[in-house]
This record gives C-alpha cells, structure tokens and sequence, in this order.
C-alpha cells in the first residue's frame, strides 16, 4: 500500500521509502545479524519516512503499515529493542502503534532530546 504524510512539508530535509528489503536489512542489524533473514516474510504492507529539520538536529519520522497485528507487534517489539541497543547518543525513540489506511501500522519517531 502507498502510505503517505499527511502533514506539511515544512521542515522536511528528506523524504522517500525503506522498502521491505531494506527495512529486512535493518531488523537483521539490530539483531547483530550478518545477513538480513529474507526467507521469513515480514508481513509488511508499505512505508514512508522523512527526516526533518530540527533545532537539536534531524529527526525521523517513519511510518510502516503491516498485513495484521501479529506481524505488527513482532516489528514493533523489534525497533524498540533495536534502538535501544544501537540508538545514536542524545536521541530518543518513540514507537507507537497506529492505524494506516485500515491496517495496523507503526509510527516510529527517532529524535534529539530536548
């Protein structure tokens, strides 16, 4: 599914999508995996993020759709952990279960602290 912001792009520096590929990628990394586990699917339904323009520095905003909530809580257990092990000094995460077109969907949101 295509998923989309719904607010201004003021302040926005980047934005674009991870792909399932990608976003295998990373969940293989914060396992500390070598290769990315591509024989399991995730049950990814589509995603976008931007990084935006802060006083601290960047920040991202992603946003990610799954196929149920099964697949949903298992990613969104995996990002908490992730980025509590490989998060970048003087940054909190935030992630947060949503809904996106009718799917369950997550809205991670790495930032500076203030």
């Amino acid at each position: 599914m295509t998923v989309r912001f719904e607010d201004s792009t003021a302040k926005v520096l980047f934005e674009d999508t991870f792909g399932e590929l990608e976003t295998q990628i990373l969940l293989a990394s914060f396992r500390g995996a070598g290769v990315a586990g591509l024989e399991q699917p995730l049950g990814w339904g589509g995603d976008r993020y931007r990084v935006y323009e802060t006083p601290g520095g960047p920040a991202l905003v992603w946003l990610t759709a799954w196929d149920g909530e099964p697949q949903r809580a298992r990613f969104k257990a995996a990002v908490e952990d992730g980025f509590k092990k490989l998060g970048r000094p003087g940054y909190a995460v935030s992630v947060q279960s949503v809904v996106l077109g009718g799917r369950p969907g997550i809205r991670v949101e790495h930032r500076p602290r203030q």
